[in-house]
């Protein structure tokens, strides 16, 4: 996963869109998803938001939490 964050197609790139696609490559790509994997995060700290996917039975949906938080 590290060779993969570190290529072209993801190195100095990073949005939430991009992790949310390398979060979906099977572990037999070098990915993180696997059979056991039930729940994924991408948290974005500069927006105070989440997105959180239920991998068998839910996409992506984003939480937005800044109203929780003062600053």
């Amino acid at each position: 996963m590290l060779d993969m964050a570190q290529s072209p197609a993801y190195k100095r790139i990073f949005t939430p869109e991009k992790m949310k696609t390398l979060l979906e490559v099977f572990v037999e790509n070098c990915g993180a998803f696997h059979a056991g994997t039930a729940l994924q995060v991408v948290a974005v700290p500069a927006d105070r938001t989440v997105w959180m996917r239920g991998c068998d039975y839910a996409g992506w949906e984003r939480v937005p939490l800044a109203q929780y938080f003062v600053k």
